[in-house]
């Protein structure tokens, strides 16, 4: 089991404090119980999901509650907001609170676009999209691989009629750059396009037999079930 630094604070509201700044390099449990309060926190590894790691090291490991527990909620329930969670504390209706960093946007695409699934109760968004509502993602129209040397997303085939297509961008382009923000594997590609809207240009930087090149693209809106970029 990875080892945990233990820090102590003086009251919930510290605890809140030092929660308002993210570490990203850092997975950070806060823990509020009726005998004090602390932070819990060890470095972050590639592919670390907050929720997972609470379950896994914490509430099965540490405390051994069990996975069908956890799952069928018996022994836990989730609440949104450090004020309800210390509340169930000091009413006496919990004997501990466990305080998460939000999850980042770019794990959330990191595992969509992998095509995976996030964990239980780790994309509670709020506030909640209206009913009736959309939310229209920027896309290019293009798969990638990863560059052998892991410093780019090499473009695999363009989408006809997407986007992409009549840019200039080809086939065997090596992308490194979206709008000045570096790309070393095909996740960073599609966490980049996400952070844009539909209707806007990018600046693409390209490496094309060897040479390096600006390409500009208008993101178009993804369609259902678009997987990259």
């Amino acid at each position: 089991m990875d080892l945990w630094k233990v820090d102590i604070f003086g009251s919930p509201e510290e605890v809140r404090i030092a929660m308002q700044k993210p570490d990203p390099k850092c997975v950070r449990i806060g823990m509020i119980t009726a005998t004090g309060d602390h932070i819990l926190s060890r470095s972050r590894k590639d592919g670390d999901l907050d929720v997972p790691v609470l379950h896994d090291e914490v509430v099965t490991g540490l405390l051994k509650v069990s996975e069908e527990a956890v799952r069928d909620e018996s022994h836990i329930t989730y609440v949104r907001g450090i004020d309800a969670a210390v509340a169930e504390v000091r009413q006496k209706n919990a004997q501990v609170a466990f305080l998460l960093d939000p999850t980042p946007i770019e794990s959330v695409a990191r595992v969509a676009f992998g095509g995976g699934v996030m964990p239980q109760k780790s994309t509670d968004f709020f506030p909640k999209l209206l009913s009736g509502g959309e939310i229209k993602y920027a896309y290019m129209g293009v798969s990638t691989t990863t560059s052998p040397n892991n410093d780019g997303a090499v473009v695999a085939a363009i989408t006809a009629d997407g986007p992409a297509a009549g840019s200039g961008l080809r086939q065997g382009d090596k992308i490194i750059a979206v709008a000045g923000k570096k790309i070393s594997e095909p996740g960073d590609l599609s966490t980049a396009v996400l952070e844009h809207k539909p209707g806007e240009k990018v600046s693409l930087t390209v490496v094309r037999s060897g040479d390096q090149r600006t390409i500009e693209v208008q993101l178009g809106t993804r369609p259902d079930q678009l997987q990259q970029g």
